[in-house]
């Protein structure tokens, strides 16, 4: 799924589903008239008849048309029904195929081109043996979705063609080959070798009624027995059935009832994949608790699912499509987890960029049924002379500071996280490599062989870095007291692919050795290539949104006058203290580091991080410690922060002085950002309690600014270690007019800002002068390049409501002070000046 995609799951569009069925072979009726119907959600569509043959041909085109979510379309399965014409009696099923529109969602473009599905016996009739094991034919077919919000695509095409070669032609692909255009790589011999278990123990709910469970699978419907009038209910209760592995069909829809006023009302809902929780194995998951959100709105906890899914090889041939229940013994959930109390503490310094006009704010934490505290501060508007209507309010909370916290029992999974967080630091590890070695690039373009040195010697910290891993068990968690099958299967699947790893890594530094000067650049660029594949492979094994063992979502709730302002919702883990008793191995988390937490608009459905519903940016400490290792974690940060007394902070370093500057050079509105024929842009830039605008670029849609925005002692809470690990965000506004107005608002952004201290301000700038200057070595010119004075610039995106509505050419810093300012010099106002250094400034000469 795309970014964009992803970014619109949670709202709703337009989408088109396509269908193309192209012919049928094999199906084993020779004599009568066949056709195929096409069932989606309650709308059915037919081809014509075609008589007296088992291969008929079809070539019939269908539209199906929804308004709905993403979310809610890759719900649906497409049911594809051979059937045969009867004179006096029903007509009879010959086959069916039942395709899930999620599986097609994942395909290159959204869709399948001229593939093969095999028909199978219908779902929950009794057939003979003979008949079973009979086969059905196969139906070939086109299938692709079509979004509102989708690129623009010429044409399907089959996912084998190389996208950077699309202008040659493929004259050797046989699409009338069934086994290499199957939609799955099933073998024909087994095709339904999986029997499914999916048992419902108990579950704990905030509303007191009447409970039953549902749950749906490419046209099976199986449900538990109903709870009646208790917030805990049990059911023990297991529902199975018989079905290929893999294939197009893959989403498991479990959906919570409750009787209300007289009435079954689906009160929550959850999705299951099963290529999500396989890893080259057959599916498994938990035991584990599942967390349920009310479907409406997703803010609202409703309760949680004791659940467990195993699957197990048939020796049938073909089993009948047939589903069964029964109740099942009650689970022991200590067999294989142990409950502990962890304290969530969330520590406010300081926010900007408050979208309200109310003076006070309030600001508190909660995580499932469970709630912190409330903090109460005032609103100040920021310090400029400009003047803008969209109430943009900043608050900084005075020492001692005082943290919103509250108690939660949760499983103590620790051991499990040990792989992810691994996984996390060897992605953040090659991401600031490579984005270093971009620059290097940039600032030294002909020197291919020092670009090739110190591309090895990345590489080689890499491989280094995953062998220390390895050598360290960071995949050999033991767990107490018990390992579930996903558990093993999870641990098999990254222990092998990791131990793979490696030869890849020294394939790459061998091809840059071996490799001729003449063709040095090219090996180069396949190299990075190759890296940002891996970088994506490791990113998303390293998901912490997994399915198993997951926590409910932390939120952080701010709120002025009466009303909600924002939210920021989080995966709790990351921010969990992973520093144990029985080891002093330190782990890199989130755990109490200073970071910007960017809140959404209440009303916001979109999923990506810049979609332009921010309403506020606080920064801020959260940690998640098991109470009983709070003494060890309190001795870990007292070298920043001295604990008064329970949520009662104080910071050692006091406060830091910073010279911000901020460097626009230009911006490009995209078709449909603007509102008016006429537009004058300007960027209004905020941070902490000071916000300043550019010039106003009158009639155009691609202004230059080429200005340099400065703010004069920002004095920012603690020392300047708490910033370089996670440097603060710089919130944007754009207009397209000289006023400030709500209407006149083309969107948001943010951008992370370069954090230089004092003692590298000097030698971090882009000229050849310092200590590293006159050096021949390229390491130690990569080495310098990760502190460069002033920053590279590059695109920030510009959204609105989940819209890219432009883009801004800009880069940010703030480089450390260690003079106290006078009164004079803190009262400065932000500067506006023209000319960004030559260093980092574009070359325009050959654009008009």
């Amino acid at each position: 799924m795309s970014y964009m995609d992803d970014c619109f799951a949670g709202a709703p569009q337009e989408f088109l589903i396509c269908i193309t069925v192209h012919k049928a072979v094999q199906v084993g009726v020779t004599s009568g008239e066949l056709y195929v119907r096409i069932s989606l959600d309650k709308m059915t569509k037919s081809t014509k008849s075609y008589p007296n043959t088992e291969n008929p041909f079809f070539n019939e085109y269908f539209v199906f048309e929804f308004h709905c979510t993403l979310t809610e379309l890759l719900r649906l399965t497409i049911l594809f029904e051979l059937k045969k014409h009867m004179t006096y009696k029903k007509n009879v099923v010959v086959g069916e195929l039942l395709v899930d529109l999620h599986s097609v969602w994942n395909q290159t473009n959204h869709g399948y081109f001229k593939k093969w599905g095999r028909l199978e016996a219908p779902i929950g009739e009794n057939q003979t043996l003979e008949y079973a094991v009979a086969s059905h034919g196969y139906l070939q077919l086109d299938l692709a979705i079509v979004s509102q919000h989708s690129p623009v695509s010429f044409g399907l095409g089959s996912e084998e063609q190389d996208t950077q070669n699309l202008n040659k032609w493929t004259v050797d692909h046989d699409y009338d080959d069934i086994e290499r255009n199957l939609l799955t790589n099933v073998n024909t011999f087994a095709p339904s070798n999986i029997r499914y278990f999916v048992a419902f123990y108990r579950g704990y709910f905030i509303r007191q009624s009447n409970y039953m469970i549902q749950v749906s699978f490419a046209g099976f419907n199986g449900k538990t027995p109903v709870a009646k009038n208790t917030t805990t209910p049990v059911w023990n209760h297991e529902i199975n059935f018989a079905w290929m592995y893999p294939s197009v069909a893959q989403r498991f829809l479990i959906l919570i009832f409750a009787h209300e006023h007289l009435q079954w009302k689906c009160v929550a809902e959850f999705e299951l994949s099963l290529e999500e929780i396989a890893f080259k194995g057959t599916p498994s998951l938990g035991p584990t608790y599942l967390h349920l959100y009310d479907p409406v709105n997703p803010m609202i906890y409703v309760g949680r699912l004791l659940m467990e899914l195993r699957s197990e090889m048939l020796t049938d041939s073909q089993p009948t499509h047939t589903l069964s229940s029964k109740t099942v013994p009650g689970l022991d959930e200590t067999r294989f987890w142990h409950d502990d109390v962890y304290l969530i503490e969330f520590l406010p310094l300081m926010g900007h960029h408050i979208l309200t006009s109310g003076t006070a704010y309030k600001i508190s934490a909660r995580l499932a049924e469970h709630s912190s505290n409330v903090l109460e501060g005032q609103l100040r508007a920021p310090l400029d002379r400009f003047r803008s209507a969209m109430n943009s309010k900043s608050f900084r909370r005075e020492a001692p500071f005082r943290s919103c916290m509250f108690r939660v029992r949760l499983p103590d999974n620790r051991a499990k996280y040990e792989s992810d967080f691994f996984m996390l630091d060897v992605v953040n590890n090659m991401r600031s490599e490579l984005d270093t070695f971009k620059l290097f690039q940039r600032k030294y373009p002909h020197q291919d062989e020092e670009q090739a040195k110190c591309l090895k010697v990345i590489v080689g910290s890499i491989l280094t870095r995953i062998k220390e891993g390895l050598d360290a068990h960071r995949f050999d968690h033991d767990v107490q007291p018990q390992r579930t099958t996903w558990d093993i299967n999870r641990q098999l699947y990254l222990l092998d692919y990791f131990a793979k790893l490696p030869l890849e890594l020294q394939h790459l530094k061998q091809r840059l050795r071996s490799c001729f000067l003449e063709h040095l650049d090219t090996s180069i660029a396949d190299v990075v290539n190759e890296l940002q594949r891996l970088v994506a492979e490791i990113g998303a094994l390293s998901s912490m949104a997994r399915t198993q063992d997951e926590w409910p979502e932390l939120v952080l709730s701010l709120s002025a006058a009466g009303k909600d302002v924002g939210v920021c919702r989080l995966n709790a883990k990351l921010f969990l203290n992973l520093r144990t008793q029985e080891t002093d191995l330190d782990r890199e988390t989130l755990c109490w580091r200073l970071k910007s937490f960017a809140f959404k608009s209440p009303s916001c459905t979109h999923t990506c991080p810049n979609c332009g519903c921010t309403t506020a940016i606080v920064s801020g400490c959260l940690a998640i410690v098991v109470e009983r290792e709070r003494k060890e974690f309190l001795s870990v940060h007292n070298e920043d922060w001295t604990n008064i007394e329970p949520m009662l902070w104080h910071l050692n370093s006091g406060q830091t002085h910073f010279l911000c500057h901020v460097y626009i050079h230009q911006a490009k509105i995209r078709p449909g950002g603007e509102k008016k024929n006429i537009c004058d842009p300007h960027l209004r830039v905020l941070f902490a309690d000071q916000a300043c605008e550019t010039y106003t670029s009158p009639g155009t849609l691609s202004p230059i600014w080429n200005a340099v925005i400065t703010f004069n002692w920002v004095s920012l809470p603690g020392g300047i270690g708490l910033y370089l690990r996670n440097p603060p965000l710089l919130s944007l506004e754009f207009y397209n007019s000289e006023r400030s107005l709500p209407e006149d608002l083309v969107g948001m952004g943010s951008v992370a800002m370069s954090v230089i201290s004092e003692d590298r301000a000097s030698d971090s700038n882009w000229d050849e002068a310092g200590v590293f200057g006159l050096s021949k070595n390229p390491l130690r010119k990569l080495q310098r390049l990760k502190y460069l004075t002033p920053p590279p610039l590059k695109w920030v995106s510009i959204a609105r409501k989940g819209t890219l509505q432009a883009e801004v050419l800009m880069s940010a810093e703030i480089i450390e002070l260690s003079v106290e300012p006078t009164g004079q010099e803190a009262a400065k106002e932000p500067q506006l000046a023209t000319g960004i250094p030559m260093a980092i400034r574009p070359n325009m000469q050959n654009f008009v």
